[in-house]
């Protein structure tokens, strides 16, 4: 396949080469970074920097001078990878003029942090937004405002899509702009959104807990619901006095049954504060007729936010709910909360019995 006529299935033959870690064709890969066309040398740099080809130098060198910045920023990688660490220059200076791939590349190793902080104030915002990330990744939290800005735009408004370059051994992520009129995209296109986002959330723990904290009490004053489940995970991991105070303060927040109740329910897994736990148990017997597996396509349409009443859950908040409380009641073993799902299998939606049951079966392996 590496020498079939067709220029993709060539390069797809090297990205997999890469993928299986199959060295025994670096003979083939060295002679493809000889060829003419950029996406070959992008892909043959590529692949030679994993590989860790030392021999390969003095070619990758001579491609760090190609007309092509693809090309440049993957030989420059690979030449970062071999131990030339000179060679970030150029990636720097590929990022300083707003090079998409060479901005989300610095996240990764490290370095331009001027050039990025400058690119902050770039007037166009999906710049800003690979830039703020890579500066995430960096641990720099002068990026914090950016990242919240990303963090509660709506995901209607946002419509990231992964960005590969010509060669896909580069990657970072755009924003889509055209028409979504397919259910199965517009469900693609919001799962990758949120997953930007909770990416984003996670990597913010690495700020410091004060920074961190300052990005949850904004996520919970917006009521932002699709970023709450992964939130509320991270403050109850914390287990710190200001985090499970502000659980504590969330489990109180009007208008907000989505937040109150996820609230509730990280404070009956935290298990020390019995206070909560008639709130959850409660949830589970209000809930009991209600379909535990109970999906909804996300809704990119703005104007049907404001159809949904703000103040009861959705069918698929109370099942991705339910389905997390069943799942605290059993890591907590207590008999109290066995009986009660002994119950809901007995006397609540027949639909549900077979998932409880999975789950008794599971706790009791």
């Amino acid at each position: 396949m590496t020498h079939d006529p067709n220029i993709y299935v060539r390069v797809s033959a090297i990205l997999s080469a890469v993928k299986y870690d199959r060295d025994t064709l670096l003979s083939v890969i060295r002679a493809v970074v000889t060829h003419p066309h950029p996406v070959e040398q992008e892909v043959a740099a590529h692949a030679l920097g994993v590989f860790k080809d030392i021999e390969a130098k003095p070619k990758l060198e001579r491609l760090t001078k190609s007309a092509s910045p693809d090309v440049r920023l993957a030989s420059s990688l690979a030449l970062l990878k071999l131990g030339f660490f000179e060679h970030k220059d150029e990636i720097v200076r590929l990022a300083q003029s707003g090079h998409p791939f060479a901005i989300s590349t610095l996240g990764e190793v490290g370095g331009g942090t001027k050039e990025l902080l400058d690119l902050l104030k770039s007037p166009h915002h999906m710049t800003r937004y690979r830039a703020a990330y890579a500066l995430l990744k960096q641990r720099d939290p002068r990026c914090l405002a950016t990242i919240i800005e990303i963090l509660v735009t709506p995901t209607y408004d946002l419509n990231l899509v992964p960005f590969f370059s010509p060669a896909r051994s580069l990657s970072s992520f755009e924003s889509y702009f055209g028409p979504i009129k397919e259910a199965e995209l517009k469900n693609s296109i919001a799962s990758y959104t949120n997953f930007i986002k909770q990416s984003m959330l996670i990597e913010a723990l690495d700020l410091g807990e004060s920074y961190f904290l300052n990005i949850a009490t904004t996520l919970f004053s917006l009521k932002k619901s699709e970023m709450i489940p992964v939130l509320v995970r991270l403050l109850e991991n914390l287990q710190s006095k200001e985090a499970v105070d502000l659980l504590k303060k969330s489990t109180q927040m009007p208008g907000a049954p989505f937040i109150r109740s996820y609230a509730n329910l990280a404070m009956y897994r935290l298990g020390n504060y019995k206070e909560f736990d008639k709130a959850t148990i409660e949830f589970v017997k209000d809930s009991v007729s209600s379909e535990m597996i109970s999906f909804q396509p996300m809704d990119l349409d703005p104007r049907n936010k404001t159809q949904n009443n703000p103040f009861q859950l959705t069918p698929s908040e109370k099942s991705q709910l339910l389905l997390e409380t069943f799942e605290a009641l059993l890591i907590r073993h207590e008999s109290e909360g066995i009986d009660l799902i002994l119950e809901c299998i007995l006397k609540g939606h027949p639909n549900n019995r077979y998932a409880l049951a999975g789950l008794l079966l599971k706790m009791i392996q």
